[in-house]
């Protein structure tokens, strides 16, 4: 495979992601990952789980418990990026930007998603132990 996982991490699921500008993925969680950037930068928003009993959505998938989330930022995340006003207040939602050769590595469960701020990005990873 040409990689492996940081010490004490064991992928279950290999992970290579390649877009562009503007590109990401929903507010969604799993199992631990860890995903090291290869080229260009990644704006990541995080956020703990809660405690307590969890709402699923119509397909039986866990919503997130901060806020609702409206179709226009589940369909496209950076939507948060043009409108800081959408990122729940009160909320331990936190914001960095992954540059190349840095390592994010999310514990179990916590909520995250992406937007992608190069016109050339690629990451690699693991998902699952």
């Amino acid at each position: 495979s040409g990689y492996e996982a940081p010490p004490g991490y064991r992928a279950e699921l290999g992970i290579f992601a390649m877009d562009g500008t503007a590109a990401g993925h929903g507010m969604h969680r799993h199992k631990e990952a860890w995903i090291a950037q290869v080229a260009g930068r990644k704006l990541w928003w995080v956020a703990p789980p809660l405690e307590g009993q969890e709402q699923k959505n119509a397909f039986g998938r866990p919503m997130f418990p901060y806020r609702n989330l409206s179709q226009n930022e589940g369909a496209w995340p950076c939507a948060w990026l043009l409108r800081e006003d959408l990122v729940p207040k009160g909320a331990r939602v936190e914001r960095c930007v992954q540059h190349p050769g840095e390592v994010l590595v999310l514990p179990p469960g916590w909520w995250h998603m992406t937007c992608s701020l190069d016109d050339f990005n690629i990451a690699i990873g693991g998902q699952g132990a």
